[in-house]
């Protein structure tokens, strides 16, 4: 498995990692690591306030879809047949 070292890293964010992974029950490199797997997996689930502000674009009301209950009914009667 490769290894990553990371220099010059601000001592104000090493103490926040420290403090972070105490919290979390993880080592430094543990928590570094879930962090960068977070980033890079989900970066709109990482950052709240990155989604806060993607609900309220109001192009997102464009892009509503309502669902009633006879499309309800009729998805659910083509899974029967299907099945």
């Amino acid at each position: 498995m490769p290894t990553l070292s990371i220099e010059d890293v601000p001592d104000d964010l090493y103490v926040r990692l420290i403090a972070r992974a105490a919290k979390h029950q993880r080592s430094l490199a543990h928590e570094v690591l879930h962090l960068l797997e977070r980033e890079l997996n989900d970066p709109v689930a990482a950052h709240p306030a990155a989604l806060r502000a993607h609900l309220r674009d109001p192009r997102m009301a464009l892009q509503t879809v309502w669902v009633t209950a006879t499309d309800i009914a009729a998805a659910r009667a083509r899974a029967r047949t299907t099945a």
